[in-house]
């Protein structure tokens, strides 16, 4: 569930606008990449 979750905000994020790609879009693609992470750990 939290890889889904991961590739719909990639998703989504392509959508951003041009200046916010760099510094929003890059946080929360880190962001849904570590709490992917982060789930598969607790398991």
């Amino acid at each position: 569930m939290a890889y889904a979750a991961s590739l719909e905000i990639y998703k989504i994020s392509k959508a951003f606008p041009v200046e916010e790609r760099y510094d929003l879009t890059s946080q929360i693609r880190r962001s849904s990449k570590s709490v992917a992470a982060n789930n598969l750990l607790v398991k």
